[in-house]
């Protein structure tokens, strides 16, 4: 499996050749790429969806070089368990019969196990979480 860096640096000398084959003139089949091109992005909607298919399949793509983090701060455990009490239907969650066992810097245990954070980004890791299942797609 290839390194990050070499990932990188593939894409980047692919980006540069096209970027200057596009810039050389005579070039038929580039003028007729470039005049497509320019009838495409009159068609603004369409090019908001391609952009946005586009972005997900780049994503997809590249999950065998970067996958998806898992959480190593506290708050992002704390975030995982607001997104989790969300898609299950709930505010918070009873506490634990053990919960002295199980204290954490941003997850409050009495009188309910919650997150001790705002609501902010947990709405959508929610919506995403409740699609996929997977949390990590949610945060890109």
């Amino acid at each position: 499996m290839p390194s990050k860096l070499t990932a990188e640096a593939i894409a980047l000398a692919v980006y540069a050749i096209v970027a200057l084959r596009a810039r050389v003139p005579g070039i038929g089949v580039l003028r007729r790429l470039q005049f497509s091109a320019g009838k495409f992005a009159c068609r603004r909607i369409l090019v908001c969806i391609s952009m946005a298919v586009l972005v997900l399949l780049a994503r997809a793509a590249l999950l065998p070089v970067w996958p998806i983090p898992r959480p190593s701060i506290y708050d992002e455990f704390s975030y995982l368990l607001q997104a989790d009490t969300f898609a299950h239907g709930r505010l918070t969650n009873p506490a634990h019969p053990l919960w002295q066992f199980f204290e954490s810097v941003y997850v409050l245990q009495q009188p309910t196990y919650a997150s001790n954070t705002l609501l902010d980004r947990r709405w959508l890791w929610r919506s995403v979480d409740g699609c996929w299942e997977t949390p990590g797609l949610g945060s890109g």
